[in-house]
């Protein structure tokens, strides 16, 4: 299934019952977890390389039109970089801290050159545990600029260390390391 496949607790409370009666597994896989820049991201982050965590940017920019596939739902769908992109950055975000928001401001927008229907673009500060804060801006109606890959610009600071995925690349402290065999 695609996403987003609930928009509310009652959705969920049904399909667990449906699981449950039919004998079978409901499944959700996020699939940026397996990229391999964020699996490295994590075992550093587990490591304690990285030394207590302070921040956390994220800043996606892509051009929302371009998968044609699709995109005439896409372009009606509420709040569509929430439902189709954030998701994932949000679910990498509590993977690799191994922790949930304890708090979340966010804002919405659709600038006037937009395609979409609803607001394509928002923002979150996201508070973690204490002194722990993350910063999300994920635009789907980038009008110039640079476009950022769909794998990139995601960094932690840390005491220690600061780690980031740019390009699909991973950089520690601003060198490129590669991924192990």
């Amino acid at each position: 299934s695609a996403k987003q496949v609930i928009l509310d607790v009652a959705e969920c409370l049904e399909i667990m019952e449906t699981e449950k009666a039919s004998g079978k597994s409901v499944y959700v896989a996020m699939q940026k977890r397996y990229f391999p820049a964020f699996q490295n991201m994590k075992q550093l982050v587990s490591s304690g390389k990285i030394g207590t965590i302070g921040y956390v940017g994220i800043d996606l920019q892509v051009d929302g039109t371009v998968w044609e596939a699709g995109l005439d739902w896409r372009k009606n769908l509420l709040l569509p970089s929430l439902y189709e992109g954030a998701v994932h950055h949000i679910d990498l975000l509590c993977w690799l801290l191994d922790a949930y928001p304890s708090e979340i401001f966010a804002y919405s927008w659709n600038p006037v050159w937009s395609d979409f229907s609803s607001d394509a673009d928002f923002c979150a500060a996201i508070s973690f545990k204490p002194n722990m804060v993350a910063h999300y801006l994920s635009r789907w109606s980038t009008k110039r600029g640079r476009v950022s890959h769909y794998f990139s610009r995601f960094r932690i600071e840390g005491t220690e260390s600061t780690i980031e995925v740019l390009d699909g690349n991973l950089l520690l402290n601003n060198t490129y390391i590669p991924y192990p065999n």
